[in-house]
C-alpha cells in the first residue's frame, strides 16, 4: 500500500528484506533457539521472529540486537495482522530479553550513508508503527550525525511516539523530515526508547514491546523550480542585451553608429550575446 519515489534511495537494505548471514539469538528460558532467518520466517503466527546480532547495512550502536518480524507474527490490539510495508520483513526496535533480566531491551542500530554532497538537503522517509498504545513505550529515536561523532541514546534529532490521532497502532504511518549533510559521510540511525513497565514486572529502558519501522527512503532533494528559475532569469539578460545590440545595429544612420564608442559598444555586444 505504499508509494516509493523513483529516486534512488541511498539506504542501505531499507526495507530489512536481506537475509541476515547469522543465526539468531537463543533465549534458553524462552525456550527459542538459535535459527536462520528463513526457517523462523516460516514458523507462523506469533513464531516468526528473532533478534540478530548484525543484519546486512546496519549494526547496533546500543541495545541487545536487532529483531526483524515477518508479517502476520503479531496482531493488534482489533486483531488485525501486523505486515510489512514493503517485502514481509521489518523491525522492531524494543527487542526481546532474557526472562531473568527483563528490560533494557530498546535497542538503536545505524549505518554509513557515503557519496553524499556536503552541505546538499536529503529527504527522510519511513514508515512507523507502535506496538502498543501505551505511552512511554513506543518512542522511536531519529539520528544523523557525522561519522566523527559517537552516536549514543540520547543524541537523536528527532522523535516519534504511539499517537491515538493518526491512530499509528492500527496501522502504518508514514513520517519524512529533511536533513542536512555536513559532509560526504553522515550516519543515519534509529532507535527505540521508553520506560513502560513489562507486564510481569518493573522495567527500565524496553519493556519487549515498541516501535516498528520499515520502507525507509533517503534521497537528495532536487531542486527543479530553482534551476528553472536561474535558466529563466540568463535567457532574460541575453535577451535584453541582444535587443540592445540590434537597437544599435539597426540605426546606422544615428550618429551614435558612426563614432568609435558606438563600434566598440557592437563590438563589445557581439562577443557577449555570442552573434
Amino acid at each position: 500500500f505504499a508509494t516509493f519515489s523513483a529516486s534512488a534511495n541511498l539506504i542501505n537494505n531499507a526495507s530489512f528484506e536481506t537475509t541476515p548471514v547469522v543465526d539468531s539469538y537463543a533465549y534458553a528460558d524462552w525456550n527459542v533457539v538459535a535459527q536462520s532467518w528463513d526457517v523462523v520466517k516460516a514458523s507462523g503466527k506469533g513464531y516468526s521472529w528473532a533478534v540478530f546480532s548484525i543484519i546486512p547495512g546496519w549494526q547496533t550502536f546500543y541495545g541487545s540486537g536487532i529483531e526483524l518480524h515477518a508479517s502476520g507474527t503479531l496482531e493488534t490490539t482489533l486483531q488485525n495482522p501486523v505486515n510489512a510495508v514493503d517485502g514481509d520483513t521489518y523491525v522492531e526496535m524494543d527487542t526481546h530479553f532474557a526472562l531473568a533480566q527483563p528490560g533494557y531491551s530498546n535497542s538503536g542500530i545505524f549505518q554509513q550513508i557515503s557519496g553524499l554532497m556536503n552541505g546538499s538537503y536529503y529527504d527522510l522517509s519511513f514508515w512507523y508503527r507502535a506496538r502498543t498504545t501505551l505511552e512511554n513505550d513506543n518512542i522511536l529515536n531519529v539520528y544523523w550525525s557525522d561519522p566523527a561523532t559517537t552516536l549514543t541514546q540520547s543524541n537523536y534529532i528527532n522523535r516519534y511516539d504511539y499517537s491515538s490521532t493518526q491512530n499509528n497502532h492500527e496501522n502504518w504511518v508514514q513520517y519524512t523530515m529533511r536533513l542536512k549533510a555536513t559532509g560526504s559521510s553522515m550516519l543515519l540511525g534509529f532507535g527505540g526508547d521508553g520506560n513502560a513497565s513489562w507486564a510481569k514486572a518493573e522495567t527500565i529502558n524496553g519493556s519487549g514491546k515498541g516501535a516498528a519501522i520499515d520502507a525507509l527512503n533517503l534521497e537528495v532533494v532536487s531542486a527543479p523550480a530553482t534551476a528553472f528559475l536561474f535558466s529563466l532569469g540568463l535567457a532574460a539578460l541575453a535577451f535584453g542585451r541582444r535587443q540592445l545590440f540590434l537597437q544599435a545595429f539597426q540605426a546606422p544612420l544615428q550618429p551614435f553608429a558612426c563614432t568609435l564608442r558606438g563600434f566598440i559598444l557592437c563590438l563589445k555586444l557581439i562577443i557577449e550575446v555570442g552573434l
